[in-house]
């Protein structure tokens, strides 16, 4: 069983799609299973998903209830995993950082989820600046995102308990 679920909303994200899957997918990586959710793309997602189909434990393309519902419904339709994240189509997301996260998870049953720093992007894929982590706060976070959120992971146990995403959220996941 895969150790990390990566689920992956897109909508008419294609262009981004490819890069994100050639990543995850350049070299085998038996602890981490993805499914893909397409919320009934109209550019070129389709064509990027069939390139990758055999390589997900699970995809659907069509209409679903928002981003946050289909994140849940791919951690519910493939069931497997010690660790839950989900990145957007258009991130790019490492899977040696995620096995660094899964790691340190590992060795710290104390915590529910860790986070990690990030490159912010542009849509040609050139750095043009980090988002570093701090440690949580509740009184920080109220007024400054201080987690990446594609370079997180939550343990399942935790995501479960929690119920996943809260489905009435439709805007500001990265956050």
């Amino acid at each position: 069983m895969p150790a990390i679920l990566v689920v992956i909303p897109s909508l008419n994200q294609g262009k981004y799609l490819a890069e994100n899957l050639d990543r995850l997918f350049a070299r085998p990586h038996p602890d981490i299973a993805v499914a893909l959710m397409d919320a009934g793309s109209s550019d070129g997602t389709l064509d990027v998903i069939r390139r990758y189909k055999d390589r997900f434990a699970h995809w659907r393309s069509g209409p679903d209830a928002g981003q946050s519902a289909a994140i849940n419904e791919g951690v519910r339709a493939v069931g497997a995993g010690r660790y839950v994240c989900w990145v957007n189509a258009d991130d790019v997301v490492f899977p040696e950082r995620l096995e660094d996260l899964a790691r340190f998870l590992d060795g710290h049953e104390e915590c529910g989820a860790v986070h990690g720093h990030g490159e912010i992007i542009d849509g040609a894929g050139s750095v043009i600046g980090r988002h570093y982590s701090r440690p949580f706060s509740p009184r920080v976070f109220a007024s400054y995102n201080t987690i990446c959120q594609p370079a997180s992971l939550v343990r399942r146990s935790a995501w479960e308990q929690v119920s996943g995403v809260d489905e009435a959220l439709h805007f500001g996941m990265d956050y």
